[in-house]
Formats: structure tokens, C-alpha cells, sequence
């Protein structure tokens, strides 16, 4: 009877600590160094063990109490977004707009190794940037959350997620809003919003361009951008374009480059916009260069003829 009793209990003990080394922790942690005025979270996965290699869910954002200014995938442990988590994404339903994501790891995930602490620690999935609105109790969480393992079989792995809840006080609401820099630079068209700002939940304060297109009129496939002293429509094609995802660090911290951005439709259709320097650029354009190049020939030129020159003088004076 004792040996029953006590197989039963290692059984039990088995169960517990399988079903906890094997299900896939979600969780929110406050963004460091998040201004007053937003509310910023960064969602975490940890695999408690195991290693995953792809991802999917829904965030929903209560709009009548949030904005969602941006969301961050900078630092994220996917590496590969087929949905990324961004403007385009969200679809509203009731009181909720509601954000999409889906990724893939190449190679899989355990965790992050250090070298000043032991074992493996969470990682970054993105960063969800929001600004209250209207005081009350907000909740964020995430639903429909798959994981799949790394075994090569696309088994799905058990999922634990823990929501985020606060209040939204008249103090939140009394801070003024710092995020918004005043040389902060943005366009307009009918399809495209884009602007140029800093925010130190971002890429460490650094300039980014954030950027969103209507994909109610086209299903968007991906964007390319492009950062050059010329603006001339004509040299479109020779920029130097990346495949890039809202938000793009901007190379030029100095800001004094044209800033180009393509977005291409799944119909194979583009369209093209175009964002002024924020400093004042080198006045520096393939015009100059061929000025340049021109003026440099003629001198060559003038030289060669004045060498001639003085060669067949020099011929004739040997000949007398």
C-alpha cells in the first residue's frame, strides 16, 4: 500500500514540474526610463527550459483609455516577422483596437545567456508605447498566444501569460507630453504617415523614423527605405534601399538626408513619399557632380592641347 501511495505521489510531483519546465511564460515589464507621459511596456517570453522557434498572438489595446503611439521590435528576439506588431497590423473591434503578431526564430530560442548572471534570462518580444487618454483601470494582455518548439515537428508548446493592469490617474494625465520633440518632422498623403522623432524607450534616444500606410486601400507587403542628399525623383532607382520595419533607426543621427520611403503592394504595385531634411542638407546633388566632372575635363582637356602645343614648338625649333 505504501509503494502504491508513493508511486502515486511521484507521479504527481512528475506532472507539476513537467507541465511547469514546459509552458512558455508571456509576460509585461515597464519599459526602463519610460517618460511620465506614456505608458510603456516591453513583452517578454520566457521558454522555462525548452526552445522555441516561432510565435503568434493578439494584443489588445483599450482605446477608450489608450493611444497606441508605437510599437518597437528593436531588440526583439525574432528575427523574422511575417506580422509584425506595428500600426498596419491593428484592426478595431468594440472598445479594443487589437495588434497582430507572428514570427519565426531561426535556429530556436532557450533564452539569453550573460556573463554576469547565471542560467538563462527572458527575452524581448516588442515594445508596446501608449498614452492615456481618459482616467480608469487598464488591462493588457495577450490572447490567442501559440509557441511552437524547435523539435522539428512544429509541436505546439504550453502557454502561460500574465496581463498587465494599472491605474490611469489625473496625474498621468497632467504630464505633459515629452515625447513629442519639437524638431520632431512628419509627412502626410493619402495613404502614408510618416515622421522623424526620438523617444529614450526607443533605440536609447535615438532618431527614428516611424512610418505607417493605409492598408485598407491595399494589402502592404513590405517597405523599403532609402536616406540620401538628393531628392530628384529621376534617381529613385539608384538610392541605396533596405527592407525595413517601423521603426527604422535612421542612419544619419544628424538628420540632414532626404529620407525615402517604398512601400510595395501585394498586387506588385509601389508607392513612393519623400520626407524633407531636418537640418539643412550639403548642397551636394548629381548636378554638382557632373558639373564637377565636366569642369575637371576641361582642364584636361586645356592641358592636353597646351602640351601639344608646346611640343610641336619645341619639335620645330629642333628641326631649324
Amino acid at each position: 500500500m505504501q509503494k502504491k501511495y508513493l508511486t502515486f505521489l511521484i507521479f504527481l510531483i512528475t506532472i507539476v514540474f513537467t507541465n511547469k519546465a514546459f509552458a512558455s511564460s508571456l509576460y509585461f515589464v515597464p519599459t526602463p526610463g519610460a517618460e511620465a507621459s506614456i505608458i510603456s511596456y516591453d513583452v517578454m517570453i520566457d521558454p522555462q527550459g525548452e526552445t522555441i522557434n516561432a510565435i503568434s498572438g493578439k494584443l489588445p489595446i483599450p482605446n477608450n483609455l489608450l493611444i497606441t503611439q508605437s510599437v518597437s521590435t528593436i531588440d526583439s528576439v525574432v528575427l523574422n516577422w511575417l506580422t509584425a506588431p506595428n500600426e498596419s497590423t491593428k484592426i478595431t473591434q468594440g472598445n479594443q483596437e487589437i495588434i497582430s503578431f507572428e514570427g519565426i526564430i531561426p535556429g530556436g530560442f532557450k533564452g539569453i545567456m550573460g556573463p554576469y548572471y547565471k542560467g538563462l534570462k527572458a527575452g524581448k518580444l516588442f515594445t508596446i508605447i501608449l498614452k492615456p487618454i481618459k482616467k480608469g483601470e487598464a488591462t493588457l494582455s495577450l490572447n490567442d498566444v501559440t509557441v511552437l518548439l524547435n523539435d522539428g515537428l512544429g509541436s505546439k508548446d504550453k502557454v502561460e501569460t500574465t496581463p498587465a493592469t494599472f491605474s490611469i490617474t489625473d496625474q498621468e494625465l497632467s504630464h505633459k507630453d515629452t515625447t513629442v520633440n519639437k524638431n520632431k518632422v512628419e509627412v502626410k498623403t493619402d495613404t502614408m504617415y510618416a515622421f522623424i522623432d526620438k523617444n529614450e524607450t526607443v533605440a536609447n534616444g535615438q532618431w527614428f523614423l516611424s512610418f505607417q500606410e493605409d492598408s485598407t486601400r491595399k494589402d502592404v507587403d513590405y517597405y523599403e527605405i532609402a536616406e540620401s542628399y538628393d531628392s530628384n525623383p529621376r534617381n529613385i532607382f539608384f538610392f541605396n534601399w533596405h527592407t525595413q520595419t517601423s521603426p527604422y533607426i535612421l542612419s544619419d543621427q544628424e538628420r540632414k538626408h532626404f529620407i525615402h520611403i517604398k512601400t510595395f503592394y501585394k498586387d506588385g504595385s509601389f508607392s513612393y513619399t519623400t520626407m524633407q531634411p531636418v537640418e539643412k542638407p550639403q548642397a551636394f546633388s548629381y548636378i554638382y557632380i557632373i558639373l564637377i566632372s565636366s569642369g575637371i575635363l576641361l582642364i584636361l582637356a586645356f592641358l592636353y592641347l597646351f602640351q601639344n602645343h608646346a611640343n610641336k614648338k619645341l619639335i620645330k625649333k629642333f628641326k631649324k
